[in-house]
């Protein structure tokens, strides 16, 4: 099967924030892009929420992003499979900067 991403991902287990319309919940982000991000939880939201994430990068450091659900897996009892795929509105440098560390 040919692989459908228009971006290379980094696989990267970081914990997460995530919130939309005044809901906040934990998770892990397990691979990054520069234009997504998937989140290992067990609340994913259905695709066409949007969502503003943190993602916990240090002890005391913090990135976030927005953008919006555009996948989500729920199969229940299997956490490892549940998430959600997010697509990002716009990276924010520091983002960016990031990711960049991360492929080199």
């Amino acid at each position: 099967m040919a692989e459908k991403r228009k971006t290379k991902r980094k696989r990267k287990r970081l914990p997460v924030t995530f919130s939309s319309h005044g809901h906040e919940f934990n998770g892990f982000a397990c691979n990054l892009s520069f234009t997504g991000i998937f989140i290992r939880t067990r609340k994913p939201f259905k695709p066409g929420v949007p969502v503003e994430v943190s993602l916990h990068v240090g002890k005391d450091c913090k990135i976030c992003v927005r953008g919006w659900s555009v996948r989500a897996t729920n199969v229940g009892f299997v956490y490892s499979k549940n998430g959600m795929g997010i697509q990002l509105a716009s990276e924010s440098e520091e983002y960016r900067n990031y990711l960049k560390e991360l492929f080199s």
